[in-house]
């Protein structure tokens, strides 16, 4: 089991945990209400599309609305600010899921939309969407199996969860918005592009490292104790070497794999040390302390996939879902090394 999930809950935690539950199942219950809704016009309209314009213009407006809401859910899952270590694991695989399936009912959305839906390249580019989401929603569900399994939930209460959030879906009035959707994500834009890549090497490549000797500037910005603080942080920053462990190449597989490797068993020891760092006065502070134990949450993910995957157990983890694990860590720290920077340079 991997390590984010070893550590035994106690009570506090257990909450967090049914807390966060309580909002993943809602997000799946909003999703799984939309799928549904798109399903019954497919029942209704599907056989008679190439029939009559009428019906050809509720079926696309049936993907439309399939579309916004694959965007609305993966937006919902993103805006949870609160994610316990032991739902980790579940919580990036189930990012995934949601960013595959926008990407697949956008990609079919713009396509039936444009009359292009049924031949040939527009057909097989959909398709292969699909079967990603399909990949990574099995990862998804064996991780949510694992959370439920390390939580010691029985049937009852699982099934109460579950129903109080279709109940809170039933109540929603979520309406789609009227007008085509040109902005929606598709598979282009939901994977890094080359632009994207160049842009996080660049900050990667530019910020290796951060002397644990702080500026006069710096130190006069900050407290005493958060100075103290900071000169710590910077040095586990070091440390972590996450530049090396991330960075990827235009395939989105790491760049050197020794590093990516050694992270499942250098981080760890890290992200304890950081949780246990006294809390900051300084509310950025407190901020960057969050940013840098998500990224190494994220991190240490993608690291224990890669490893799985070179001892010859990748059949364990589809490899659409390995390459997600690793661009959302190349994200998630480029995003830490522009708030670091932020805070040692204002």
């Amino acid at each position: 089991m991997r390590f984010l999930n070893n550590a035994k809950i106690d009570g506090n935690q257990l909450q967090e945990c049914l807390d966060y539950l309580e909002k993943s199942c809602r997000i799946a219950a909003f999703q799984a209400k939309q799928a549904g809704s798109y399903n019954e016009a497919l029942v209704k309209y599907g056989n008679s599309m190439l029939d009559d314009p009428k019906v050809t213009t509720e079926l696309q407006k049936a993907t439309n609305c399939l579309a916004q809401a694959a965007k609305e859910a993966l937006e919902r899952h993103e805006d949870i600010d609160q994610i316990p270590v032991p739902a980790s694991s579940m919580h990036h695989a189930w990012w995934a899921t949601y960013r595959a399936y926008s990407a697949w009912t956008s990609a079919k959305n713009k396509a039936i939309t444009a009359g292009e839906y049924g031949k040939g390249t527009e057909t097989a580019s959909i398709e292969n969407l699909m079967k990603e989401y399909q990949q990574v929603w099995i990862k998804a569900e064996k991780e949510e199996k694992r959370f439920l399994k390390h939580l010691r939930l029985n049937t009852d209460n699982v099934s109460r969860i579950i129903a109080d959030a279709e109940n809170a879906v039933s109540a929603e009035k979520w309406e789609p918005i009227s007008k085509s959707l040109e902005s929606l994500p598709d598979e282009t834009s939901l994977s890094f592009s080359e632009m994207d890549h160049a842009a996080i090497q660049a900050n990667n490549e530019s910020s290796v490292f951060v002397s644990t000797e702080l500026t006069a500037s710096v130190k006069k910005r900050y407290k005493t104790e958060d100075v103290k603080w900071l000169t710590e942080f910077v040095h586990l920053y070091d440390q972590a070497n996450l530049n090396d462990i991330t960075r990827l190449d235009l395939d989105n597989m790491p760049v050197d794999y020794i590093a990516t490797l050694e992270g499942a068993t250098i981080l760890p020891p890290i992200l304890k040390t950081i949780e246990n760092l006294p809390r900051p006065k300084d509310k950025r502070l407190r901020s960057l302390k969050k940013s840098f134990q998500d990224t190494l949450h994220a991190v240490i993910i993608a690291s224990e996939d890669m490893l799985e995957l070179a001892e010859c157990q990748s059949n364990r983890i589809p490899s659409a879902t390995i390459a997600f694990d690793l661009r959302y860590a190349a994200n998630m720290t480029e995003q830490l090394i522009r708030k670091l920077g932020k805070v040692l340079r204002e």
